[in-house]
């Protein structure tokens, strides 16, 4: 917070300086990140977004400068420009662990899960250790109701990092498990009644066929 509004006039004083523009995107994006009102959260990303594109069109082919635009641009919601940003980013440097990391939550925030899903193993694949990778592919998995592939990577993250939020997570899941399969046990006791019922409406009616057809044998 002290630092922004020196970097301010550093980047108003030399616009060409990149490290001025470096610095204050990136002190722009951690307070961001810190603050719990939503509307200087929002004011600060998209500050952040123009001064990290500013730090971009100084260092065009960094991938550690479009990595931050991408950074802001998650924090801003703009999430076309995020998903751009990081796309570049792995072009420029594939093996960037949390670049992955960032288009897997750039993708949930677009809802594309089946995208997330795969970034979110390839991120895992990069950095086994790197407990976001595992909650971005539980994620993705549970919103696809994947539900036990879900659960046993949040369970894998857990033994990475223990972590509230991850447990609150693993319980969600659980309990879904638990009703969709009472659900279906029901729906299969429903289906075996109305099966059950159908099969002894077609016993009677062939019953009354067939008494019908001796009555009418006594008849003649």
């Amino acid at each position: 917070d002290k630092a922004v509004p020196v970097l301010r006039e550093a980047t108003k004083l030399n616009p060409n300086n990149a490290n001025s523009q470096l610095f204050l995107a990136d002190s722009l994006i951690n307070l961001a990140r810190e603050t719990t009102d939503s509307a200087k959260k929002k004011s600060l990303f998209n500050e952040a977004l123009q001064v990290a594109t500013k730090y971009r069109n100084l260092k065009p082919d960094d991938y550690y400068a479009v990595n931050l635009v991408g950074k802001a641009a998650l924090g801003a919601q703009a999430f076309k420009e995020a998903e751009q940003a990081f796309t570049q980013v792995l072009e420029l440097k594939p093996e960037y662990c949390y670049a992955m990391v960032n288009l897997s939550k750039t993708y949930i925030a677009g809802e594309k899960w089946a995208a997330a899903e795969k970034i979110s193993r390839q991120a895992i694949q990069c950095a086994p250790r790197l407990n976001a990778g595992y909650e971005s592919l539980g994620y993705s998995l549970q919103k696809q109701k994947k539900l036990e592939e879900a659960l046993e990577v949040y369970k894998q993250a857990q033994a990475i990092k223990q972590s509230t939020s991850i447990q609150k997570l693993i319980d969600v899941v659980a309990e879904n498990i638990r009703r969709r399969d009472e659900n279906l046990s029901m729906d299969e006791a429903e289906r075996a009644q109305q099966e059950a019922a159908e099969a002894e409406a077609l016993r009677i009616a062939e019953e009354e066929a067939k008494l019908e057809e001796w009555e009418k044998s006594q008849d003649d």
